[in-house]
């Protein structure tokens, strides 16, 4: 059995060699994008080279052949910098995590069962200790804990929310984002 063989009409064969050509010179891996909707203008990234190196700045723009970074050259100044896509073997972006519920609440628990913990040493040692005489020795200390567990839930509330947490993730090459 023999396979059709495609045949252009008379009036496109001469497009053919362009088309071969045009097919053979694929952009080559380095020219991918970054994901424009992952980083934008702005944002810290950090380039390892093919030479070991890294350099980190701000994301400015790119082309298919080079990176756009702003890098610091000292306090408020701004220096522009291209690198292009054949040395570059890895673009990693910062991210920043504020504001988290999930957080705010394990915080907020650990603060909780710290001010317990403390409370009920306390009341141990003044139990332990000869200032102790009579029942009611250390009521204070349990009146004294739902404060204590109160008061270290809030600040672990508190903090849990307003921590940020910082991370590089992995931009490009496509294949490194997934």
């Amino acid at each position: 059995m023999t396979m059709p063989v495609m045949t252009l009409p008379v009036r496109y064969r001469s497009l053919a060699p362009i088309a071969i050509l045009a097919a053979l010179h694929a952009v080559p891996a380095a020219a991918q994008r970054i994901d424009d909707a992952r980083v934008a203008p702005g944002a810290a990234v950090r380039v390892a080279l093919t030479n070991g190196e890294s350099q980190t700045g701000q994301y400015a723009a790119q082309s298919p052949t080079h990176l756009h970074l702003n890098r610091e050259c000292g306090e408020g100044c701004l220096r522009a910098d291209s690198i292009a896509w054949n040395d570059v073997r890895r673009v990693d972006a910062k991210l920043t995590l504020r504001h988290s519920g999930g957080r705010a609440l394990i915080f907020g628990l650990a603060g909780a069962a710290i001010g317990t913990v403390v409370t009920l040493g306390a009341m141990e040692l003044y139990r332990s200790s000869s200032a102790c005489d009579g029942d009611l020795c250390g009521l204070g200390f349990v009146l004294a804990l739902p404060v204590a567990a109160g008061t270290g839930a809030l600040i672990g509330i508190h903090h849990g929310w307003t921590e940020e947490v910082s991370y590089w993730a992995p931009v490009w090459p496509p294949s490194a984002t997934r």
